[in-house]
C-alpha cells in the first residue's frame, strides 16, 4: 500500500514537472512571436516619412484598380506632391507649407504618432530633460505662433540677443552670439504647456530640417 502511495506522488509530481515545463515553453513562443514595439524616435520617424513620401510619389497607381475619376484625382495630387517636394528646396513658402502638412498627416494618420507616444520623440513631458536644440525650437515655435516670419528678430529683440559680446582676458573687439545661457533663460522665461497639435508641428519641423534642410 505504502509503495502504491510512493508511486502515485512520483507520477504525480513528474505530470506536474511535465505540464510547468511546457507551460514555460508555450510562454517563450508565444513572447517570441509578438514582436517588440518600436520605440518613436525622430530617427525612426524621419525614415518612415521618407519611405512614405518614396512609396506616394512612386507607387503605381494603373495597378490599384481605380476609376477614371478616381485614377485622375490620384494622378494630379502625386503630381502636386513631386511639384511641392521640389519647390520647396528652393524657398517656396507654399511648397514648404504643403510638404509639412503632407508629414503632419502622414504621422498621425498612418505612421501612429499619438497623444500617448509624442513624449518619446521630443521629451516634452519631461522639460528638465530637453536638449538645447529642443528647448529653441520650442520657444521659437512659440513665438511664430505670436509673430511670424517675425519671431526670431521679435525673440531677439525682447532678450537683447543681439548684443556685443565682450569676452574677458580677450581684446578682440568682441562678438555677436547666442549662447545656451541664453536660450536656457528665455526657455524658463516663455515655456508652457503644449497641446498635441503643437508638439506634432514641432516635431514636423524638426523632420523637415533633416529631409529638406
Amino acid at each position: 500500500m505504502l509503495w502504491n502511495t510512493i508511486w502515485i506522488s512520483l507520477i504525480l509530481i513528474l505530470c506536474l514537472t511535465y505540464i510547468w515545463f511546457k507551460y514555460k515553453t508555450f510562454l517563450r513562443e508565444k513572447n517570441a512571436r509578438v514582436p517588440e514595439q518600436e520605440s518613436f524616435t525622430i530617427d525612426m520617424l524621419i525614415e518612415k516619412v521618407k519611405n512614405s513620401l518614396h512609396e506616394l510619389s512612386h507607387s503605381q497607381l494603373a495597378d490599384a484598380g481605380l476609376h477614371e475619376e478616381e485614377y485622375r484625382r490620384r494622378i494630379n495630387q502625386r503630381a502636386e506632391m513631386r511639384k511641392a517636394l521640389k519647390g520647396c528646396v528652393s524657398g517656396s513658402i507654399s511648397d514648404k507649407t504643403y510638404v509639412k502638412n503632407l508629414i503632419g498627416d502622414l504621422l498621425t494618420r498612418s505612421i501612429g504618432l499619438n497623444k500617448s507616444n509624442v513624449d518619446e520623440v521630443i521629451l516634452f513631458a519631461e522639460p528638465d530633460l530637453l536638449t538645447i536644440q529642443d528647448r529653441f525650437e520650442i520657444v521659437f515655435y512659440l513665438y511664430q505662433q505670436q509673430f511670424g516670419v517675425d519671431a526670431l528678430s521679435r525673440m531677439i529683440d525682447t532678450y537683447d540677443l543681439g548684443r556685443l559680446r565682450m569676452e574677458e582676458g580677450t581684446d578682440d573687439g568682441g562678438s555677436y552670439y547666442i549662447s545656451e545661457e541664453d536660450i536656457q533663460y528665455v526657455f524658463e522665461c516663455e515655456y508652457r504647456e503644449l497641446g498635441f497639435r503643437e508638439k506634432t508641428d514641432i516635431i514636423v519641423q524638426r523632420i523637415y530640417q533633416h529631409y529638406k534642410g
